[in-house]
């Protein structure tokens, strides 16, 4: 009885992770094509890096930001 169970559970787990996998697949598949179609491989990872960039930069700033009202705390 208990080897029945988890000869089940085993494959129930199996058709699972395929199930995932198979929707994981066809939806990469789905934005690649439309992706494609839209600019090319280069102006996508360009935009990518140029986007990664700005956050960076972002992230700095607000880092300076922040040390610098813990340099001198406004009127309280």
């Amino acid at each position: 009885m208990k080897t029945d169970n988890s000869v089940d559970a085993f494959y129930l787990a199996i058709i699972v992770i395929g199930a995932i996998f198979l929707v994981g697949a066809l939806l990469i598949h789905s934005q690649g094509r439309r992706g494609v179609s839209r600019k090319s491989p280069v102006d996508a990872s360009l935009e990518l890096y140029v986007t990664m960039r700005d956050r960076k930069y972002e992230a700095m700033r607000l880092m300076r930001q922040v040390a610098r009202q813990r340099r001198r705390p406004g009127p309280q």
